[in-house]
């Protein structure tokens, strides 16, 4: 599915509009249905966040923020996903290293 500007517009402007409060995914998707699933939610806020909004993220959905606190916990959340994920594709390609030798 190729994401139209109109549709990250209509993301960005629906968390605007819930600036208060987080919002769980099925609610996004519900309430801006050009965004097919989940996955393709995830890909905009990425591609979103790459490109400066600041979208924290939490168990309780999403939310668009200008508190330092909740962007930096955010922030500190993402990186040490980063260093999970490069942990676990280190680990894969060690073991299909020692397996292919």
């Amino acid at each position: 599915m190729k994401i139209t500007q109109e549709t990250y517009d209509e993301l960005i402007s629906y968390l605007e509009n819930n600036t208060t409060r987080f919002v769980k995914s099925n609610q996004i998707l519900v309430n801006v249905p050009e965004i097919k699933n989940s996955v393709n939610l995830r890909e905009m806020v990425n591609h979103l966040r790459t490109n400066g909004n600041t979208i924290v993220s939490s168990s309780l959905g999403y939310k668009l923020s200008n508190d330092y606190d909740e962007i930096f916990t955010c922030i500190v959340n993402l990186k040490h996903r980063a260093s999970q994920i490069s942990s676990a594709a280190l680990g894969m390609l060690t073991s299909t290293s020692t397996k292919l030798i």
